[in-house]
């Protein structure tokens, strides 16, 4: 699979007009009307509820505030929940529009200057464009739960919204790349020059998601040598997030980080073997 994967989760925020917003009186009846209306009113303008939600999205903005602290007693969430699935159930929303022809996305990764140093301008730094048509994964396909686990697993603070019914995952089919690295230092690049190739590893993305929870499980500390002594990243609570034939990529809160392998793996085996070499490389270098 030669693609760029981009989640493109779209959040409707409706706004209503004075005429067709709810009144205090006419939130709909139930035990927790009253509650509702003082709990999710005091922070939020309510009438947006209008939008509604599936059960499983009502669920996850539940759960969402819960991590919150909102101030409503355990035994009250249960009934909350049952107010909000029934009076205000998923609404049609306006259909999206496909767009023929291709997509053009500039990817610019740069640090913050700091005070006295050049170039000032972000500009100026390295950047890449990447050309080509997005397609969306349908939930229902065979690839939509491997995708969906990779990357909730690199950005896990989605998972608070990733089950919205307005939630989908898209996939940029490249073909071809722009690399500007700095003055006189441009390239047009294929799109075999930028994407892994894996080609002969189905056996490595068969293995991958045992292999990511093993490492994570019961070698923790090997993952945290491979960030701090052979990529140079601050201490922290590294984490491998993904596994592929050209390396791995880590994760520790916030931050983020790719290890390259110092050659091509499209087994188990070859992965087991190199995931082995490279931490004891890593603790000869402690």
């Amino acid at each position: 699979m030669k693609s760029l994967l981009f989640a493109l989760g779209t959040a409707l925020a409706a706004t209503l007009p004075a005429s067709a917003q709810y009144t205090a009186k006419e939130w709909p009846e139930g035990p927790m009307k009253q509650r509702f209306a003082n709990t999710c009113g005091g922070c939020h303008d309510i009438n947006r509820l209008r939008v509604g939600y599936t059960p499983e999205g009502w669920l996850t903005v539940v759960r969402m505030m819960q991590n919150f602290d909102t101030p409503l007693p355990a035994e009250e969430w249960g009934p909350m929940l049952d107010y909000l699935i029934k009076n205000f159930p998923e609404r049609a929303r306006p259909a999206a529009v496909i767009l023929d022809g291709p997509a053009k996305v500039n990817i610019r990764i740069w640090d913050v200057p700091t005070q006295g140093s050049r170039p000032h301008d972000p500009l100026a730094h390295p950047r890449l464009t990447v050309l080509g048509v997005f397609a969306r994964i349908e939930r229902d396909s065979t690839d939509e739960p491997r995708v969906r686990r990779r990357f909730l697993a690199r950005h896990p603070k989605s998972e608070l919204y990733a089950g919205f019914g307005d939630f989908a995952f898209w996939r940029m089919q490249v073909a071809s790349a722009h690399l500007n690295g700095g003055f006189a230092r441009a390239a047009d690049l294929k799109a075999e020059d930028v994407l892994t190739d894996l080609a002969g590893a189905d056996e490595l993305i068969a293995a991958e998601e045992g292999a990511v929870e093993h490492m994570n499980t019961d070698h923790a500390e090997a993952t945290r040598l491979y960030a701090i002594k052979l990529l140079g990243e601050e201490d922290g609570a590294w984490r491998i997030s993904g596994l592929d034939p050209d390396g791995a990529d880590l994760t520790a809160g916030d931050r983020t980080a790719r290890f390259a392998f110092p050659q091509r793996v499209a087994s188990a085996g070859a992965l087991r073997q190199m995931l082995v070499e490279l931490a004891n490389k890593a603790r000869a270098a402690s």
